[in-house]
């Protein structure tokens, strides 16, 4: 069987992803969802923001990073969490 990674390592995959991602309604790319929410570059991101785009993902159209509800909430400390308890070397944090 023939494979999207045969063809294209899984960083360029993930790469081209986070560029065409519908973050909200009208909002294209992890970037583009960064500047509109947020006010910041990826350069300029914090570990909270992240995760709560992350968090965002399964209904992107109908929860708002900048108004998180409970469950919204929830989900972005769950990520922290599991970020937290992954021990990603310091090097990739960055």
């Amino acid at each position: 069987m023939f494979t999207r990674e045969a063809l294209l390592p899984k960083r360029r995959i993930l790469e081209l992803y986070a560029n065409v991602i519908e973050m909200g309604r009208g909002i294209y790319g992890v970037e583009a969802a960064l500047q509109h929410y947020f006010g910041v570059s990826a350069r300029g991101l914090t570990r909270e923001q992240s995760a709560m785009l992350a968090a965002v993902l399964p209904n992107p159209k109908g929860w708002d990073p900048t108004k998180p509800g409970r469950t919204l909430r929830w989900r972005q400390c769950r990520i922290l969490q599991r970020e937290w308890n992954a021990k990603f070397p310091e090097q990739l944090l960055r």
